[in-house]
């Protein structure tokens, strides 16, 4: 068999459902798909099968290489969506001056996988490189465009997340793709960084005033002229 890098399998718990929508997740990233049967373990599939593999479950999805896994669940995200419930203030929020009703494009979105709720919005999923999307966009087409990218310098942080950095888009925030982003917003391009790094200073952009208590930054700029 051919080694392939990444397919797409099921966790253990299979059910027709499960089946189907892990085919859909191979399917729209064009990789293969592996039947897995109940209690099979994907330790021996490693390194002989794929070199990763991404684990559809009722539960979330996982990212597993031979030297660990990654699960995507809602984490820190649901943590924030209680806090703002609860009327506690939001650094992104506050930076992109976020409104109801507003139209906001994540150039760096992850997995969409959780049901609308009353205080969540509708989320289209879009898989592109966004510095080649946001040139295919009319001028004014999103309230806030939003860039998180990957630090240049690793935060210290939970061993799962070195996995992830190793399958993650490393390439900087250019002044191009910031550009292009600025033709896009009618409000803010809203940047987020590392303190102590030049990773904004580089694009021009200013820290946005926020607490002391963290390690991450926030920059923001305006549309640019109106073509």
């Amino acid at each position: 068999m051919v080694l392939v890098p990444l397919a797409v399998t099921t966790s253990t718990k299979v059910d027709a459902a499960l089946v189907r929508e892990a085919r859909a997740v191979a399917a729209r990233w064009g990789v293969p798909f592996l039947p897995r049967r109940a209690k099979e373990s994907v330790a021996p599939w490693l390194g002989t099968k794929a070199a990763a593999l991404l684990v559809v479950g009722g539960d979330g999805v996982t990212l597993w290489d031979a030297e660990g896994s990654f699960g995507f669940h809602a984490g820190m995200a649901h943590l924030r969506r209680m806090r703002l419930r609860a009327g506690e203030p939001d650094a992104f929020v506050r930076v992109a001056e976020l409104r109801a009703g507003d139209a906001v494009l994540d150039c760096t979105l992850g997995l969409r996988r959780y049901a609308l709720g009353e205080d969540s919005g509708p989320i289209e999923v879009l898989h592109a490189d966004a510095r080649e999307y946001l040139k295919t966009l009319p001028s004014r087409a999103f309230d806030v465009v939003f860039f998180d990218p990957m630090f240049a310098k690793p935060r210290k942080s939970q061993p799962a997340f070195d996995m992830l950095r190793r399958f993650a888009e490393h390439a900087p925030l250019t002044h191009e793709t910031l550009a292009e982003a600025r033709r896009v917003a009618r409000r803010w391009v809203v940047v987020k960084g590392a303190k102590y790094t030049d990773d904004l200073r580089k694009l021009g952009l200013e820290d946005e005033p926020g607490s002391r208590f963290t390690d991450v930054i926030w920059g923001r700029v305006g549309p640019s002229a109106a073509p």
